[in-house]
């Protein structure tokens, strides 16, 4: 259809009103009669209502009479056309009860509104805004827009003008009302909609706070949301070049300067709506241009607010390729794509340069940092002239402005040579950059960035093999590193320290240089690697360095003389417990004295800091000399923490890898540590023994602790309201002596902690976990649970739910012939929910229909019991819930065809 009308109107313009070509398509329709689709008056108005709302519901007395009212129809003729429509298969209808009728083609849907609202003025446009804009406001949107989009949108607008402008003075004074309205209907209305955003932008500060208040969370994020709604009201002028373009970007710089230092939406919202995208390259003159120019000119008046603004967005603007996306089945595939070289968008960029040329003088770091930020990408095979134009300014500005004093400055120009060596434009001058560009400061990091993608720019075969990359840079360090004194140590130590303080994340990685350098030193000369060890230990090293696997890999990774290092060691000034924890852990078995151990001991004693113990197995080379060793540090860190409060941690699995070590007299030691470690773990943590290995280690022994460490979690629980563990798989119980009556006797513990929250969860967790529970003991236990709560029907119905929740079905229909066995009042048994109050899974279910199913397995659950008299009342009351549950989920499926695809 699209081709025939092509071939008619040899210009591809005229695609851009569809008008005939929609016509000659629609209007040659016919129905069952032969007669034109769209002849019939009545039927072309419900038509055009059922394109509006999408769906018409009969049986909605209060709709169908304010339709019928505004557009002067019967509901008589709105039923008798609706049935034609869907004889002529213009409408679908749900056949369960036959008023319920739904549009089904959407190109008919946008023809028939232009026909019906513009064309032919058979609805009134007034009378839909004025009675159904307030409900109705995106289904009227979309609408209008698919006409809008489709045909003369020119004449539309003209045509609904005084309509919509009409309907907005009758609203302008509620900010609420009007920005809906002006949110769908700027297009028509753009002087309205530029005047609504100067009051805006003159009153912000008030509605800020006006929206502050009205955010029942104190979060700033309902006001930020508000604001960004209306924001987008001005970028909608800025989707292409139009007549109010310029006033737009005035009432840009009017919300930056209302807005001050709080303009991140604002500068981000910039950045968003007027990044470049692929169709920029269609523009004469670039969207972008208009805005730039815009504010240069505002720049050079004194308007600090417009140097603000373009400060903040010119990096974005400064990019050398744009990022498009694009779906690709269920995913979302990036693409990055150079800019079009065409002259406006040269001249655009070559404006940007010199304005930053001009300005670089006069703010010297705001320029230094848009410098900074330039990162052009490397996209192998395209294009390099958007680089090549940049580097004709870049070079100028870094022989002018920058220093090779300056480290940051030295990494930039370093950083920009090797992008150029990436595209292919180094040239003389910039390899005389690099070489002038290098201070020591900035040449210690290089030999300390071992980086492998800098090789790889370099051309350095090794970069492939982190083997033998590390072994290269290893011996560059050795070649390099000038190390004679001490004096050279300290120097390199605060040198290194310095690095790892800025910004540049190479710090990540300087274990391995690090313990390289000591290695070498070590390889020296051994009385300056001592100095060279203490100098180490005397430096604030940021965390993530990792001291201690430094350590480990210059000692390689054992102190084999430990009496020569205890001093060093224990006189660090920064990590005390890291340095001195590894130097006990890198002692070898064979060098371990008792004075050691001692020292252990006493070191545990004194130390004051939180810290995983006994990783790695390395206290077992003290068990020796101090067969008792591991008893004693317990004993110290439980009593210690009784004391003082201190809290201490050990691996999830220490109970369970050492409890042969321990005799039935330390049992009390163990309980007693189990319980502390439980009370103390912090709830952002998750390293204690919350697989209940180590607990099942110790009630092999004492299973009555079971109930100690209920207790106390219990109490935990309730005292820190952000635990992020709940005692979620207590079905290894069911792995005990006697499984049925720990079960009861847990459930009766937590329920004598009545502020404990947990309770609500604790019969769901005696059913999570791998264990396979055997049915006949599920069922002793359910029995017996029935027979304790009888009297308490809030606890049934929490079994019932946990039952369900565990997909334990067979248990829960068993439990519902032992309460109804026990109990057969028919109130009791309302008051307890049989059916399930969630469903899991994906894709959509009929949640009633799922409610009548199970109702139904009740009833044949009653319909077994013995003495059917008894419970008569419990099937009538059934049989009523599943009526009323089949007739919701009629319900359901009647909304489920009226939803939009």
């Amino acid at each position: 259809m699209a081709a025939e009308h092509a071939l008619k109107y040899p210009n591809i313009l005229a695609l851009n009103d569809a008008t005939d070509l929609y016509v000659s398509y629609y209007d040659n329709l016919t129905d069952q009669e032969n007669k034109s689709l769209l002849s019939n008056p009545d039927r072309l108005r419900v038509l055009g209502l059922l394109s509006v709302f999408r769906l018409i519901d009969l049986s909605d007395v209060p709709f169908i009479e304010r339709v019928t009212s505004a557009f002067g129809l019967t509901r008589d003729t709105l039923a008798f056309e609706l049935s034609g429509l869907y004889e002529d298969e213009l409408a679908d209808v749900y056949l369960a009860d036959q008023s319920l009728f739904r549009s089904t083609d959407q190109n008919l849907a946008t023809y028939t509104v232009y026909q019906v609202f513009i064309e032919k003025k058979l609805l009134s446009v007034e009378s839909l805004l004025n009675e159904f804009f307030e409900e109705y406001p995106h289904r009227i949107r979309d609408a209008f827009y698919g006409v809008l989009n489709v045909f003369d949108m020119d004449r539309i607008i003209k045509d609904i003008k005084f309509v919509t402008s009409d309907y907005y003075l009758s609203i302008k004074n509620d900010d609420d009302k009007a920005f809906k309205f002006l949110d769908i209907f700027y297009i028509c209305l753009p002087t309205e909609t530029l005047s609504y955003l100067l009051s805006l932008a003159n009153r912000l500060s008030s509605l800020l706070t006006h929206w502050g208040e009205n955010d029942l969370f104190g979060s700033p994020s309902k006001s930020s949301g508000q604001l960004k709604a209306r924001l987008r009201l001005l970028f909608y002028f800025f989707s292409s070049i139009n007549s109010h373009f310029d006033t737009a970007l005035e009432l840009l710089v009017k919300f930056a300067e209302n807005l001050g230092e709080d303009d991140s939406l604002l500068i981000s919202m910039t950045r968003e709506r007027l990044s470049f995208r692929p169709d920029d390259s269609h523009y004469i003159e670039l969207r972008q241009n208009r805005l730039m120019n815009f504010l240069i000119n505002e720049v050079k008046l004194g308007n600090e607010n417009a140097r603000r603004l373009i400060f903040a967005i010119l990096p974005s603007f400064l990019k050398s390729e744009f990022e498009s996306s694009a779906s690709k089945g269920k995913a979302i595939v990036f693409t990055r794509l150079q800019f079009p070289m065409h002259e406006p968008f040269i001249e655009f960029r070559k404006s940007l340069w010199s304005f930053i040329e001009l300005q670089f003088f006069l703010y010297p770091k705001e320029c230094r940092q848009i410098l900074f930020s330039y990162r052009g990408s490397y996209l192998e095979g395209i294009n390099t002239s958007p680089r090549e134009l940049d580097r004709e300014y870049i070079i100028p500005l870094i022989q002018t402005y920058l220093t090779p004093n300056d480290f940051d400055d030295c990494h930039f120009v370093n950083e920009y040579v090797r992008f150029l060596s990436r595209n292919k434009l180094q040239n003389a001058k910039t390899e005389q950059l690099a070489e002038l560009f290098c201070n020591r400061e900035y040449a210690l990091y290089l030999q300390l960035d071992w980086n492998r993608s800098r090789g790889r720019d370099a051309g350095d075969e090794l970069w492939k093999d982190p083997e033998a990359y590390d072994l290269k840079k290893q011996l560059e360090l050795q070649q390099n590193l000038q190390i004679n004194t001490i004096e050279d140590v300290e120097q390199l130590f605060d040198d290194i320290v310095k690095l790892s303080e800025r910004q540049m994340d190479n710090y990540l990685q300087l274990h391995r240089p690090l313990a390289t350098i000591l290695k070498i030193i070590k390889q020296q000369d051994v009385d300056l690697f001592k100095l060279s060890v203490a100098a180490f230990s005397q430096r604030k090293w940021p965390e993530k360095i990792g001291i201690g696997h430094v350590i480990r890999q210059v000692f390689d990774p054992q102190i084999n003389q430990p009496s020569e290092w205890f001093s060093v060691f224990f006189n660090s000034k920064f990590h005390q417990g890291e340095w001195q924890m590894t130097f006990f852990s890198m002692i070898p078995q064979y060098s371990v004295t008792q004075d050691l151990a001692d020292k252990l001991i006493e070191w545990f004693r004194k130390q004051s800091f939180d810290v995983y113990y006994f990783y790695d197995q390395w206290w077992q080379n003290y068990a020796l000399v101090y067969p008792n060793i591991y008893r004693t540090l317990l004993t110290i860190l439980s009593e210690r923490h009784e004391q003082t409060g201190m809290r201490y941690a050990l691996p999830s699995n220490f109970f369970k890898d050492r409890i042969g070590m321990f005799d039935e007299t330390d049992l009390p030691l163990l309980k007693k540590v189990y319980l502390q470690l439980l009370c103390i773990e912090r709830s952002s943590q998750a390293t204690f023994d919350y697989s209940w290995n180590n607990l099942i280690t110790i009630l092999r022994r004492e299973p009555s602790f079971l109930l100690n460490v209920v207790e106390a979690f219990c109490l935990k629980y309730t005292n820190d309201t952000n635990i992020l563990h709940k005692f979620e798989n207590l079905a290894f119980i069911w792995s005990l002596q006697d499984a049925k009556d720990w079960a009861i006797k847990v459930v009766i513990k937590v329920k004598e902690n009545e502020l404990c929250d947990w309770n609500n969860d604790i019969y769901e967790s005696l059913f999570k976990g791998p264990e396979t529970i055997e049915t006949a003991i599920l069922h002793e236990f359910l029995e017996d649970f029935v027979e304790l709560f009888m009297e308490n029907l809030e606890e049934i119905q929490r079994m019932v739910y946990a039952l369900q929740s565990a997909h334990k079905y067979d248990c829960r229909r068993f439990l519902t012939k032992v309460f109804l066995a026990k109990n057969k009042s028919i109130e009791d048994f309302k008051k307890i929910a049989w059916t399930p109050n969630f469903i899991s899974g994906s894709g959509y279910t009929n949640f009633y229909q799922v409610r009548a199913d199970n109702t139904k397995e009740l009833l044949s659950i009653v319909q077994e019991m013995p003495k059917q008299l008894s419970y008569i009342e419990h099937i009538s009351y059934l049989e009523s819930e599943i009526a009323m549950y089949e007739k919701a989920a009629q319900k359901e499926d009647r909304s489920l065809f009226g939803r939009d695809d």
